[in-house]
């Protein structure tokens, strides 16, 4: 679902609309009818999964230029370690 709200609304509504971004909602905040900024969860990579999961871990392992099957397992525990840094 996509909600928008002006900004004085976004304030008084914050926790609400922070539930509805976290839960998958569309949540643009405009100010005078125009979009300024959008809501979205922290913990969701662009690739859309959780920060710090299997699949994120995996999807940027995948992505790297020197490819998975090239990487030792301390590599990948680096990789692994630094994006868990990296989101705290």
């Amino acid at each position: 679902m996509r909600i928008q709200v002006n900004v004085l609304e976004a304030k008084t509504r914050l926790s609400e609309l922070l539930k509805a971004a976290n839960e998958g909602d569309e949540v643009i905040i405009a100010n005078r009818g125009r979009p300024v900024g959008r809501l979205v969860p922290a913990e969701y990579t662009p690739s859309g999964h959780r920060r710090g999961s299997k699949e994120a871990i995996l999807h940027v392992i995948n992505n790297l230029p020197e490819g998975p099957s090239r990487l030792s397992d301390e590599e990948i525990e680096d990789h692994i370690r630094q994006m868990r840094e990296d989101r705290d």
